[in-house]
């Protein structure tokens, strides 16, 4: 998809996935990386995109 969709986003338009999502705050605060292990069709690809962008 194109990089447009996708600016101006952030993890405010994601229901849910609370811990998922400090975790990952918090590791970009500190300069740290994550392995998001779940099932198929969790959100994991949709958190990762948020988190750069």
């Amino acid at each position: 998809m194109e990089s447009s969709y996708y600016e101006g986003r952030d993890f405010q338009h994601i229901i849910g996935q609370e811990q998922s999502k400090r975790a990952l705050k918090i590791a970009v605060v500190g300069g740290h990386n994550v392995l998001m292990v779940d099932p198929p069709g969790c959100g994991k690809s949709l958190l990762d995109v948020e988190r750069v962008y």
